[in-house]
């Protein structure tokens, strides 16, 4: 769902994956997370995947200025940003945006979005 400034990947494990505990970005606190949204998108005529945030349980919702190379961080998508009416695929996987933090190996399936 893409709607008022969020995309939500509604998918059913966000509330029973088991959690870790990371560092928040302010580095003032821990949060628990247990899920990545992953993003896939045809750059440069080449398809390129990657996660760009971090999901806490029961929660997988996200601001849509967040879908961006600047959270995904990693080449070719470091300076990607969605343009309006682009085809992307969307999923939620277990914990995988850092070799040392996982949880489960699962995911949803790839949901296509027509950006808007």
């Amino acid at each position: 769902e893409i709607g008022a400034g969020v995309i939500c990947l509604n998918f059913d494990k966000s509330a029973s994956w088991p959690s870790a505990s990371i560092d928040h970005t302010s580095g003032t606190r821990k949060i628990n997370v247990n899920a990545n949204p992953l993003v896939f998108v045809n750059h440069g005529g080449q398809w390129y995947g990657g996660t760009w945030e971090w999901f806490t349980p029961g929660n997988g919702c996200k601001p849509m200025t967040s879908v961006a190379g600047d959270h995904i961080k990693v080449a070719p998508l470091v300076d990607w940003v969605p343009a309006t009416g682009e085809e992307i695929y969307f999923m939620a996987a277990g914990l995988s945006r850092s070799a040392s933090i996982t949880n489960v190996q699962e995911r949803s399936q790839p949901v296509k979005v027509i950006w808007p």
